[in-house]
């Protein structure tokens, strides 16, 4: 799998960056602590480790391992320190986009698996087409089973993020018969899959409207990724574009956005692999530079023109750095 589609989503805290990397026989996740650049390379060999989510104090980690034999998922909680994992929830269907509402209690994706055909193909591309096709957005009290909150059955939902009183997502693909987003129109320009349902966080309910959501966030381009800060002052989005310098293919733009003037300003991209999802550690942005052969961890601070680098991250520095091999225990109900 490409680089900056498995490096593309991040999680950060005040002390750590979390992100997936391919190995040979598996997907690890990198953890590298911002003051010292130490890296640790957390495995399940065999398995993926995907979707990370750091608590913002940095002290535990959300991530799913999926099971490519059996297609099964699981979603882990780990404490930082030791990274001992407890089981919170295993399924035959999808796992993805884990975050926490507060430190016992979590949101999460997930989708059945689509029955109708063991090859399902593009009818006009030839590709195998994505099983997992009617997503909802469940909710994960600690000790208990999980809730579906929404009942949406979008062909794609993620990047769930949680505000004092909001939780934002991408979607695409909304059902015929019920549409809570408009419907996809390949070649709209300027256009956003980002989407914001109210939360009421000390119930975790998610107050889903009658009325169909409006994009957020329509910038020249394309809008397909966003992060909003807790008290909603900022957005980080990440915008693609067709003006790469040297010509030809997109261009992955980060976007800072003040929510309460309006203001933005645009970051680019060293490269043409551009940036991970954004993620933010307060009011600052935390993004990935994703290159052929590093990762390069940029802060933006509001009201600075430019990012800096925090810390990189080689292909060298992984394949040397301290390993460490999921070890779980089964959450007892």
């Amino acid at each position: 799998m490409p680089r900056n589609v498995l490096a593309g989503h991040l999680a950060a805290s005040s002390r750590q960056v979390a992100f997936s990397v391919q190995e040979d026989h598996s997907v690890d996740l990198v953890i590298a602590d911002l003051e010292s650049g130490s890296v640790i390379e957390l495995k399940s060999p065999g398995n993926r480790l995907i979707f990370p989510y750091l608590s913002p104090d940095g002290s535990r980690l959300l991530v799913v391992r999926q099971h490519p034999d059996n297609g099964a998922s699981d979603l882990l909680s780990c404490t930082t320190d030791t990274f001992r994992c407890k089981q919170l929830h295993s399924s035959s269907d999808s796992i993805a986009s884990p975050t926490e509402i507060d430190d016992h209690r979590i949101l999460f994706v997930s989708s059945q698996l689509r029955t109708d055909g063991t090859n399902l193909r593009s009818k006009y591309l030839g590709f195998q087409v994505n099983r997992y096709v009617k997503h909802h957005i469940w909710r994960l009290d600690l000790g208990q089973s999980p809730i579906r909150i929404t009942d949406f059955e979008l062909y794609e939902l993620g990047d769930l993020c949680v505000t004092a009183t909001n939780v934002y997502f991408h979607g695409v693909g909304p059902r015929s018969g019920k549409p809570v987003i408009p419907k996809f129109e390949a070649l709209q320009r300027p256009a956003s899959e980002i989407y914001r349902l109210p939360l009421d966080r000390a119930s975790g309910l998610i107050n889903v409207l009658e009325a169909q959501l409006k994009p957020l966030f329509s910038q020249e381009g394309f809008t397909y990724a966003a992060k909003v800060s807790v008290d909603e002052s900022l957005a980080a989005l990440i915008r693609t574009t067709t003006n790469w310098p040297s010509g030809g293919g997109f261009r992955y733009d980060l976007v800072i956005q003040d929510l309460k003037t309006g203001a933005s300003r645009t970051i680019l991209p060293s490269n043409h692999l551009g940036f991970s999802q954004p993620v933010f550690v307060g009011n600052t942005v935390l993004v990935n530079d994703i290159f052929d052969n590093k990762y390069i961890i940029r802060r933006v601070v509001p009201g600075d023109l430019s990012s800096q680098t925090v810390v990189e991250i080689s292909d060298g520095s992984i394949i040397h750095a301290s390993t460490v091999e999921v070890a779980t225990d089964a959450e007892a109900r």
